[in-house]
């Protein structure tokens, strides 16, 4: 079978609905507002996507390039570093790339990383991050298991370049309450842990927890989403609000195929806890299309359906570290 425990994944990593019709003039995009509603059964690993979009804080115009640093034509934006903020280009040669803002003048920013293919005249948004505390609650208002240390308690693991980093609500013990690292369950609470643009996150329920869902607002981004990846395991946000498959999503012409699994770049998506591999096969027995990594020369896999609210696990090991999610219906 091409399954994989998340808690195995894990290892490796740290090694290295329904939408209503309502709109907003904010976004420079087609959107709407909406609700994602999640379940998290306990004594399971959930793969979670973060669709949505809070606010638009800054739209407009790409005045100037000069590397990581971009004039912008919104002359409002000192102080968005006080909380994580991303800007994403909505046109353009890097259209779909979100990055998270480092440093911000009245009228420019500098991102964590250059942006490939950013050009003057293209146009941007400004967005928050997601955060531990605006999904999961600065309090555990979402419900997760708590306790005195992560090994009694549901863990939230995020992923920063490719590397994840587990949080737990103590809600008791030396040290106060608030959410810890798992590492460090006695340090300081971090619920403005920020999430990196455009990833998901995964939660490691426990034993005796009781029924979860996470109800994930705010407004839909369409068209294309082209998150950064790191050679290795990268947790992805799906960002579709709707179902769609494997192939309707056109994500063989983002990612590097091959004959055989080994050789291409994987797509993880979680049902239940487990895992199932697909890569798509570009050539040898049993024709091309999307395969399962367990039955390379077996039934096509285009349909498989890519379920909103769930992440996908990435496995990008073809040298070639790239990834898109472009919408394959408009509204």
């Amino acid at each position: 079978m091409a399954k994989a425990n998340l808690l195995i994944v894990a290892a490796a990593l740290m090694i290295p609905v329904g939408v209503s019709a309502q709109s907003t003039s904010n976004l420079p995009v087609s959107r709407s507002a909406g609700l994602l509603r999640v379940t998290l059964p306990a004594n399971q690993i959930s793969l979670v996507a973060l669709p949505m979009v809070d606010r638009v804080v800054s739209s407009g115009t790409v005045s100037a390039v000069a590397g990581a640093t971009l004039t912008l034509s919104d002359a409002a934006l000192t102080g968005l570093v006080a909380a994580p903020h991303s800007i994403q280009l909505v046109s353009g040669a890097g259209l779909g790339a979100r990055v998270r803002i480092s440093a911000a003048t009245a009228n420019s920013v500098t991102t964590a990383a250059a942006i490939a293919g950013v050009a003057a005249g293209d146009q941007y948004m400004i967005v928050p991050d997601d955060t531990i505390a605006t999904i999961f609650g600065a309090t555990n208002t979402a419900g997760l298991l708590g306790g005195s240390g992560a090994a009694s308690s549901d863990e939230v693991y995020i992923q920063t370049g490719g590397v994840l980093t587990g949080y737990f609500y103590k809600g008791s013990g030396l040290g106060g309450t608030g959410w810890r690292r798992t590492a460090n369950p006695s340090g300081a609470s971090e619920p403005n842990a920020p999430i990196d643009p455009l990833t998901g996150v995964y939660v490691i329920r426990k034993p005796g927890g009781n029924p979860v869902s996470l109800d994930i607002t705010g407004y839909t981004v369409s068209g294309r989403q082209k998150p950064t990846v790191v050679s290795g395991f990268n947790i992805l946000s799906n960002p579709f609000t709707l179902p769609t498959t494997l192939g309707k999503a056109n994500l063989k012409d983002f990612v590097t195929g091959g004959t055989g699994s080994a050789s291409a770049d994987i797509v993880y998506l979680e049902n239940g806890g487990v895992l199932t591999g697909y890569f798509f096969k570009n050539g040898g027995l049993g024709g091309t299309g999307w395969r399962r990594t367990d039955s390379p020369s077996g039934a096509d896999q285009s349909g498989v359906v890519l379920t909103p609210g769930k992440a996908i696990l990435f496995k990008e090991q073809a040298g070639t570290a790239g990834f898109t999610l472009q919408e394959p219906f408009t509204e």
